[in-house]
């Protein structure tokens, strides 16, 4: 029991449009005390408890190849990883993008108790509840057999979910200023799955474990001689738009904006004039997202 007294937060503030000010009243809500936790259910609904693994009704399948640890592209010794220039860059090719969604958000094993059983995966998740999602915008790349578009990765599958084709032209323009075969990684969060057990403070479990993700996908780059660069100035309508990740609108032709991967770079993307200035930053062999 708590014998703290919270100070009430102002009708004037709770009802601010500042975003400044929004974020510290969320902050003081949802935190944790010296003296008690932050504000909950105190049990779990289990009969409404989320699906982990998110599929798009309708979307084709496109499976990835299941490698063995000595199969093509093998991986480097983990100290090559920080070494400059000690690991070559790989092709953007079925098997290293395989490789890649492999260490960065697929599966690692299954785990059962009693009736239960359940995932874990290579990027941690707080609670074992992984909100996060990843997709994949990839131009025409020689040597890689897909159509471009936008794909979702399903992690249970392994696999990617084509969502949408999107004219060459279109792509190729918004991956201009990248090096070649660079092409867009994204990750968008399903807030349920973290509200489901942490209530409010469900936006900093999505904030916490995309950073995981962030971390797992900038390994699984590395093991394959791309670097990562992450732009972080990306407006969230933007990447909603080009992810298709509006709940209401879905989506309807391809956007700018998002993040991406190529040979060597990997960084979250911008709105076009956003991605032409930061370009420059972007080294070849290098993977954007």
């Amino acid at each position: 029991m708590s014998t703290e007294k919270t100070a009430p937060i102002p009708a004037d503030a709770s009802a601010s449009t500042d975003p400044v000010e929004q974020v510290i009243r969320y902050h003081v809500q949802t935190k944790h005390h010296y003296n008690r936790y932050a504000r909950s259910l105190g049990f779990l609904d289990w009969v409404n408890q989320p699906d982990p693994f998110r599929r798009f009704e309708g979307a084709e399948l496109i499976p990835l190849p299941l490698l063995t640890a000595d199969d093509e592209p093998a991986s480097p010794l983990y100290k090559a990883i920080y070494e400059s220039g000690a690991v070559l860059p790989q092709p953007v090719t079925m098997r290293t993008i395989s490789r890649f969604f492999e260490f960065a958000l697929a599966l690692s094993a299954w785990k059962k108790a009693g009736d239960s059983e359940w995932a874990l995966r290579m990027n941690p998740s707080s609670g074992n509840l992984h909100p996060t999602e990843g997709y994949l915008v990839v131009p025409q790349i020689e040597g890689l057999d897909l159509i471009p578009g936008l794909y979702h990765y399903a992690p249970k599958e392994h696999g990617l979910e084509r969502r949408a084709e999107c004219p060459p032209e279109q792509l190729a323009n918004l991956m201009m200023p990248f090096p070649a075969d660079a092409f867009l990684f994204g990750l968008t969060s399903v807030h349920w799955r973290e509200a489901w057990k942490y209530g409010e403070r469900a936006f900093r479990y999505c904030n916490h474990d995309v950073g995981h993700a962030i971390g797992t996908a900038r390994i699984a780059a590395a093991t394959l001689g791309w670097n990562m660069v992450l732009l972080d100035g990306l407006d969230q309508n933007t990447v909603a738009l080009l992810l298709g990740d509006e709940p209401e609108r879905g989506f309807c032709r391809c956007r700018t904006g998002a993040s991406g991967l190529s040979r060597g770079d990997l960084a979250p993307g911008r709105q076009e004039s956003n991605v032409n200035r930061q370009s420059a930053r972007v080294r070849r062999n290098t993977v954007v997202s």
